[in-house]
């Protein structure tokens, strides 16, 4: 089984379309975004385009949650048993032996917007992978033995001062063999 980490969308609709491309083409049994999908009319662009689980968070630009969730509730009408939208609120802890669609629940994850929270997630060993977002930066890093990784944005820009549009970027993990390949497109 295999999964796309994504983050930092920003209501950018083409840039998502390549990344859930991405998401069947390489056969990913699930979506999880770190957040900052930003308005709520971008879960059309998911409904549309995504066909196996996609779970989210929220991250520091979503701000019409109200209107987000109301949105997922909507599409999820239509959408198969197994191929909802979920919205899990802030955060992901999923210890092994969890019922996360798409994810073997063999396998140990976090998934949490801010990259502080996140490390120290990381550093307690409690989970084989812990993911975040809000940097808008790739990341890949092990403390112990857990996987700590920011799949960078799909918006394609890093933030401040000297802010700039770069490649967007996303990360599939590979669950059996724990292996995780950053992508840009």
């Amino acid at each position: 089984m295999k999964s796309l980490i994504i983050s930092d969308i920003h209501d950018n609709v083409k840039n998502l379309q390549s990344a859930l491309t991405i998401a069947n083409t390489t056969f990913c049994t699930s979506v999880i975004c770190c957040g900052d999908l930003c308005s709520p009319f971008i879960i059309d662009t998911i409904d549309k385009n995504c066909k196996v689980p996609f779970h989210l968070i929220f991250g520091n630009n979503d701000g019409d949650k109200h209107t987000i969730i109301s949105n997922i509730n909507f599409a999820n009408t239509i959408r198969n048993e197994d191929s909802k939208i979920i919205a899990h609120g802030e955060f992901i802890l999923a210890e092994r032996n969890h019922k996360i669609a798409g994810v073997p629940s063999s396998v140990s994850f976090a998934a949490y917007h801010y990259p502080q929270m996140a490390q120290v997630i990381a550093r307690s060993s409690i989970f084989d992978f812990v993911f975040f977002g809000h940097t808008h930066h790739a990341h890949l890093q092990n403390f112990d033995s857990t996987t700590f990784a920011n799949p960078g944005s799909v918006l394609g820009y890093t933030p401040g001062g000297e802010g700039k549009f770069v490649a967007p970027t996303c990360l599939i993990v590979n669950w059996e063999t724990k292996e995780i390949e950053l992508i840009e497109f």
